[in-house]
């Protein structure tokens, strides 16, 4: 309130780190003054933000004595402050649905959990985007969503009841980290253009003569002549002026306007083929049904030149997708048994609808995540269709695809129905591979379903004998913190929450610690901010993931980074990550002047001078 009402546009803060030194010291009270500077920096970075106003912050420095050349000096407050990279190809949810490449991303506003209020996910804007080519170890984590990160880079855990950061390298395996549970960007119904069909005509008997004398003209006769005096080969020509076979009007036209008879024209009839019709109706907006059909097609299809064609070991689903395709287009294809293979084959015969289909496909995916739900779900079905299996023996969904990439993608996909997966490698060739557990396959068979009956029914079963076990699903808080919290705000915990010798509590019991604290009435600071947390976690839109493997590995490409200053993270492959920051150290040079670094700069390497302060003001190196 003062900065706006007195005009503030500077505030300088000195020292940065001085009181906390004085009031934490020694080792044991480390984690908690890094933990409270951090807060500090970011309310001083959205204070910069929202006001626009600068915020200079001096800091005092230390000598480190392994530095044995150059400056020795480095800032007071350790990396609380500090930037960090992740791979290039990490997918970024942007705020209306597409899932675009860190390297790639523009302006686009993006998604971020608030996570210092209600742990919502919302649309927030990125400010800078910046790349580091000298990062050359990486860390790759695996929740059964991946990611590869420079080892600085933060993410979140629970520490207690406080969101706390933890950089890549302090990952350890069977730790638990902040995800975005359920995505819900701002999309509408996507406009695709409609396939142009080619009208085909048929020639009668008086059209003979007059090509006869074109031909004549032009020095030529039916069995010789060139292709481009007419578009069609000889033989074509023949067929087509002597048997009436069909063929493109656009040919007639070419003839007329290389000085064929214009009463040509007088002598055809437009006509209607298996693979030229021009009563094809074509849709103008991705649709449910138009997604579904993609997503088989990616799956398990294939376009050639004139046909679209599924192939599939099940009658019941081709047909399911011939009606699809007789619905949307108007076009009914026919279904064969393919030789020698325990499979049949929807053969879809039109060579404008293969060509749109070409034309199209490279942008599905991007067309399905800016959709709606109801498409994507679509797509979804049609893609585990042609792709997925349901397992007898477990309740799991498998979905296999050569293309990792993709599947990441679709992975990605089903967080917009809070569905959570797994990616992992399977088998001896390393083939990537999507898995769905537990009450994840109940929320697929609730929200997307398939086609294909025996993978229904046996869907239907998995969903129709599923019971939550609420005592088996664990929340990593610690067992022991909600004990603490329990005996001061009641004076005893066993009560409320039994003795088990398990390190964190279960759904079922944080519900019940929830609803004890909420009868109680008055509570302390600390037991309101904790009832909170455990009503976000288990309301709302983030939760936990715990850490299968981490693995450091060496990384020559570049890595990038972007600023998110409303909320400090986004979300990217599924994790909610920290962004990038950067700060300024100012140390003696010789004579007067004062060298300007910039520490853990998102797009210099650390330590980089790239100003000198001199009585002129600040001036490039």
């Amino acid at each position: 309130e003062m900065v706006r009402e007195k005009n503030i546009k500077l505030v300088i803060i000195d020292s940065l780190t001085a009181q906390f030194r004085a009031e934490y010291i020694g080792r044991g009270t480390l984690a908690d003054r890094q933990q409270k500077l951090n807060k500090h920096m970011h309310t001083l970075m959205r204070l910069a933000e929202m006001n626009n106003i600068v915020v200079f912050v001096t800091n005092q420095v230390m000598s480190r004595p392994d530095i044995l050349f150059g400056d020795p000096t480095v800032p007071i407050g350790g990396n609380v402050v500090g930037h960090a990279c992740l791979d290039g190809e990490t997918l970024i949810q942007t705020a209306d649905g597409s899932l675009k490449e860190i390297r790639e991303i523009q302006s686009q506003p993006v998604l971020s959990a608030r996570l210092q209020e209600d742990l919502t996910i919302g649309k927030s804007d990125f400010t800078l985007k910046s790349s580091r080519s000298d990062i050359s170890r990486v860390f790759e984590i695996d929740t059964g969503y991946k990611i590869t990160a420079s080892p600085n880079h933060h993410f979140f855990t629970l520490d207690g009841f406080d969101i706390k950061e933890v950089k890549a390298r302090e990952i350890r395996k069977g730790d638990y980290l902040l995800h975005a549970k359920t995505i819900v960007p701002e999309t509408r119904e996507q406009k695709i253009s409609p396939a142009t069909f080619e009208e085909v005509v048929i020639m009668n008997k008086k059209a003979a003569p007059l090509i006869s004398d074109f031909l004549q003209e032009q020095g030529f006769n039916r069995k010789q002549f060139p292709t481009a005096l007419a578009g069609i080969t000889p033989r074509q020509l023949r067929r087509a002026v002597n048997q009436s076979y069909p063929t493109a009007k656009s040919n007639v036209l070419l003839m007329v306007r290389n000085g064929a008879s214009a009463q040509l024209l007088e002598n055809m009839q437009s006509v209607q083929t298996n693979k030229h019709r021009t009563t094809l109706q074509c849709p103008e907006t991705f649709t449910q049904e138009v997604a579904q059909i993609f997503g088989y097609l990616i799956g398990d299809g294939h376009i050639e030149e004139r046909a679209i064609r599924f192939k599939d070991a099940r009658h019941q689903v081709l047909e399911s997708y011939n009606t699809l395709f007789e619905r949307v287009f108007g076009i009914k294809g026919s279904i064969s048994k393919v030789s020698k293979k325990n499979c049949f084959q929807l053969s879809v015969n039109s060579k404008e609808l293969a060509h749109w289909f070409k034309e199209l496909k490279p942008r599905a995916i991007d067309l399905t995540s800016n959709s709606p739900n109801a498409a994507v779900a679509s797509f979804i079905r049609g893609f585990v269709d042609a792709e997925g299996s349901v397992d007898q023996k477990v309740r799991r969904i498998s979905i296999a695809q050569k293309d990792a990439k993709f599947l990441q993608k679709i992975q990605l996909l089903l967080t917009r129905f809070g569905i959570a997966s797994r990616m992992r490698l399977n088998g001896k060739k390393q083939f990537p591979m999507l898995e769905l557990f537990s009450s994840d396959v109940v929320k697929f068979n609730e929200l997307i379903g398939l086609t294909a009956e025996d993978k229904k029914k046996k869907l239907e079963f998995w969903a129709n004998t599923f019971q939550k076990n609420k005592a088996k699903e664990i929340v990593p808080i610690q067992r022991k913190a909600v004990k603490e919290l329990l005996e001061s705000e009641f004076g005893f915990s066993d009560k409320i929450l039994k003795s088990r010798n398990y390190p964190y509590i279960t759904v079922r019991e944080l519900e019940k610690v929830r609803m004890a604290l909420g009868e109680k009435g008055k509570l302390s600071a600390k037991a309101q901010k904790a009832r909170q947390l455990m009503g976000n976690l288990l309301d709302n839109q983030v939760w936990l993931e715990k850490v299968r493997t981490v693995k450091e590995v060496e990384d020559t490409k570049p890595l990038y980074d972007i600023s998110v200053p409303a909320t400090e993270n986004y979300v990217a492959n599924g994790f909610i990550v920290h962004n990038s920051k950067t700060r300024l150290y100012l140390r003696k040079a010789k004579e007067n002047k004062r060298v300007a670094k910039l520490v853990d700069s998102p797009s210099l390497p650390d330590g980089e001078a790239v100003y000198a302060v001199t009585p002129n003001g600040i001036e490039d190196m």
